[in-house]
């Protein structure tokens, strides 16, 4: 149902944060 489809975007958006936090990051860690 809806909550079942909500709870997954919640998921997909909080893995896409974090996989984008930490490419910055290692970006961030690269650069002088």
């Amino acid at each position: 149902g809806p909550a079942a489809a909500e709870e997954a975007a919640e998921r997909l958006a909080a893995r896409l944060r974090r996989e984008v936090g930490d490419r910055l990051s290692r970006t961030e860690g690269a650069l002088p």
